[in-house]
């Protein structure tokens, strides 16, 4: 293994991980943390009702937040659990909306 492994490797070892990923977001928001600033950045930079590709948009965390304020994002990301709580989280996130190229 490398000294920094992928996603793809960190999942296949521990089928567990992206569950895991989701928890700690979400123990974070329950917390309090603010977890839009990143979204918030990239709002201030673009236009109205910009399109948006998200790669590696995991969960849905930054697209979904700026579908929420009305972009047309596209989520992409290699891990079909991320891709299937950021479709149930973000519905408003639509066509392609959210997308795994390894669960086509």
């Amino acid at each position: 293994m490398s000294e920094h492994p992928t996603w793809l490797q960190l999942t296949t070892d521990d089928p567990g991980h992206s569950h895991a990923y989701i928890q700690r977001f979400r123990r974070l928001a329950e917390q309090g943390q603010d977890l839009a600033g990143e979204a918030r950045l990239v709002d201030a930079m673009l236009q109205r009702e910009s399109r948006v590709l998200d790669a590696g948009c995991g969960f849905g965390r930054i697209g979904g937040w700026l579908a929420g304020v009305g972009h047309e994002v596209v989520g992409v990301d290699i891990d079909p659990v991320l891709i299937e709580h950021a479709r149930g989280n973000h519905p408003e996130a639509t066509s392609p909306g959210w997308t795994c190229p390894r669960s086509a």
